[in-house]
């Protein structure tokens, strides 16, 4: 029984699928938006010392795509934005440490919470932060007002997808863009032609 219903979903979504053609899924939000943060999974600054420095290049890369493309407009603080973008180069797992001492009550070292389980300023110590996740470079584009912990309206991911020239990660979210907006115009025009 149990297999007749997961056969009868199957054949649903794959009908489903087929109905809805090329068409592109791609949420309105992300077309309607005017204005985008460009980030790491964590949220950081592409100045924080704590971001990976393949996050860093990654994010500088999509950042001049964007203002090359002209679509949006790169914003940068989160709180201004419509949406971010926020990406991941691939690594299983990458580990940083810190350390820390206070002087006149100034934590000299990285700032605390920049890195994960830094110590508070009232003391020295050692602070170690992991990063672990997917080997193939992730691009995700998320709803401004939820930040990087939101759930993601756009995700891909691709081995080598955020390595320069073209970062084609970006390349595949742009295309796509494009394509929902072309077919949100083409609707918009029927609109407009049916009495």
């Amino acid at each position: 029984m149990k297999r007749s219903l997961a056969l009868l979903f199957a054949v649903f979504v794959l009908a489903a699928a087929a109905l809805a053609g090329d068409k592109s899924n791609l949420p309105r939000q992300i077309l309607h938006a005017r204005y985008v943060y460009v980030t790491d999974l964590q949220g950081r600054s592409d100045i924080s010392p704590a971001m990976q420095t393949d996050d860093r290049h990654a994010v500088n890369e999509v950042q001049d795509a964007l203002r090359h493309w002209g679509r949006y407009i790169v914003v940068l603080r989160p709180e201004e934005a419509d949406i971010v973008i926020a990406m991941r180069s691939g690594r299983l797992i990458a580990a940083r440490g810190t350390s820390g001492i206070p002087v006149g009550g100034v934590q000299i070292g990285y700032p605390r919470g920049d890195v994960p389980n830094s110590p508070p300023p009232d003391r020295p110590g050692v602070g170690v932060g992991v990063d672990a996740g997917p080997s193939d470079d992730l691009l995700e584009v998320l709803d401004a007002r939820q930040g990087v912990d939101g759930v993601p309206l756009y995700r891909r991911l691709r081995s080598g997808g955020l390595n320069p020239p073209g970062v084609p990660l970006f390349r595949d979210f742009r295309n796509e863009v494009e394509k929902a907006a072309k077919e949100d115009q083409e609707k918009n025009a029927k609109k407009k032609k049916t009495p």
